[in-house]
């Protein structure tokens, strides 16, 4: 009954556009903080399957900014802006969301810092400030993108949603700020504008920094994250499970640690641009070698304990099968300063790429889905939410060549290794109070014990203060 309502919605969204016509609106290209930042645009048809803002009349469109009618315009604008732009590194064949006909989006869906994506709607929430104003995070397109970021990665990989490894959920949250990153660079304007204001993008920006307004207005620093950084990969269980703001240590937490994949993701954009030339023609070839890496990363990198490892593996066989090794140099210095690769790995690759290139021609991805039945005991507590033990999906792809013959890029599926992630990842959702009621971004499934994920957020934790 529910995909029938949301299917006649539909129509009678592109009806009303049929007959109305294209409508414009103001549109933010980062948030209140950059005022300057925005454009004239139309409210056209959606550009990847369907979705449908929440109370948006699309015949009563110029709305004044600020209003709840201007909110839905311009959280519409940025959505389908967003998926026109990557909608051409998708893979082909790609039409639909992972579990719904057509997604929910809600501008104001209650009052909390935050805002999330949980398959069949993306969800934007307001809060007061210090001062007592209502921000809205609705209002930055950074936040939007990040969540729609979110929805794309699960409609191209749906088997990551409920895989229990703590790199594969940093890196949902990573792909998140990549959504929005290379969505403002898809913008001629912006483009043009930090190019004005410097050639050198070795610096922190309007489109490193990701959400502005949300990071300042809960003083967590000048954004909520920024791309350009110098993080380096660590064993993240070494890591502190928490801090106290402005210290910006990473921890042990999803959205802190995706900073590490987004600085390589950064730094790699910058090493493009700076071979290509720096200039806004040079930065576009950067913006799409960038994108066509990180988009077939996602359609072809195994689920394992070690993923950004794997991503950089991926990013490397990649090279050497479309690009003859060209910018593998440029790989593996940007993966060895940030500890993603080995140098004996890259020196071995830099020597011989061009010998070796041929193998790597027919990797693939073999994906495999396994359940590892957990004990409570096995990880130090008696029970999750009333379970004794509970189901959970372990990281069990390979990516190799057709033949099943390894090489050296070849990353396999290891029992031991996922066991432990696993175990690991849930020892962590409990210490964030991330499992149990409607609050909480992971549950486990009454029916079949098996934990489930709920929902993705774009600041650090779903919980909201409630648990089991």
């Amino acid at each position: 009954m529910f995909n029938f309502i949301e299917n006649a919605l539909s129509l009678t969204y592109k009806f009303f556009l049929n007959i109305f016509g294209d409508k414009t609106t103001i549109q933010y290209l980062q948030d209140p903080t950059a005022p300057n930042k925005k454009i004239i645009t139309l409210i056209s048809l959606p550009k990847f399957s369907n979705f449908t803002v929440n109370g948006l009349n699309i015949t009563l469109t110029g709305n004044a900014v600020n209003t709840l009618g201007w909110q839905r315009e311009n959280v519409y604008a940025n959505i389908n802006s967003s998926l026109g732009f990557m909608k051409k590194y998708f893979p082909v064949g790609l039409t639909k969301w992972a579990a719904t006909t057509n997604l929910l989006v809600v501008p104001r869906a209650g009052l909390m810092a935050n805002a999330y994506y949980d398959r069949a709607s993306l969800s934007f929430f307001y809060y007061k400030d210090s001062l007592n104003n209502t921000i809205y995070t609705c209002d930055s397109a950074d936040i939007i993108t990040h969540e729609l970021g979110h929805a794309i990665l699960d409609a191209i990989r749906p088997d990551f949603w409920n895989t229990a490894v703590f790199e594969v959920d940093v890196f949902h949250e990573s792909f998140g700020d990549i959504n929005a990153i290379l969505t403002a660079l898809n913008y001629s304007n912006l483009l043009d504008n930090i190019i004005a204001a410097s050639t050198d993008l070795r610096r922190t920006s309007f489109i490193s920094s990701i959400a502005e307004q949300f990071g300042r207005t809960l003083g967590i620093g000048n954004s909520l994250r920024d791309a350009y950084n110098s993080y380096s990969y660590v064993d993240p269980m070494t890591l502190p499970t928490s801090r106290t703001p402005p210290d910006s240590r990473l921890i042990r937490e999803v959205h802190s640690f995706s900073q590490v994949f987004n600085g390589v993701f950064y730094e790699l954009l910058i090493e493009f641009y700076e071979l290509f030339g720096k200039n806004k023609a040079g930065l576009i070839r950067a913006r799409d070698l960038s994108a066509e890496f990180i988009f077939n990363a996602i359609k072809t990198t195994p689920a394992t304990g070690k993923f950004l490892m794997a991503v950089a593996n991926n990013y490397l066989a990649y090279s050497l099968s479309k690009y003859a090794g060209s910018y593998t140099a440029i790989l593996t210095k940007v993966f060895t300063n940030r500890n993603l690769m080995p140098i004996p790995l890259a020196k071995k690759l830099n020597n011989s790429h061009i010998d070796i290139m041929s193998e790597y021609e027919d990797n693939i991805l073999f994906k495999e889905e396994k359940i590892m039945a957990l004990n409570c005991e096995d990880i130090g507590v008696e029970e999750i939410c009333g379970f004794k033990s509970i189901n959970v999906q372990m990281a069990a792809d390979s990516f190799k060549t057709k033949s099943g013959i390894l090489n050296i890029l070849s990353i396999s599926h290891n029992e031991e290794e996922s066991k432990d992630s696993s175990k690991n990842f849930v020892k962590y959702l409990i210490d964030k109070k991330e499992i149990g009621n409607d609050k909480q971004s992971w549950f486990i499934d009454e029916k079949t014990n098996n934990l489930t994920r709920r929902r993705t957020c774009c600041g650090f934790g779903c919980s909201n203060n409630g648990h089991c």
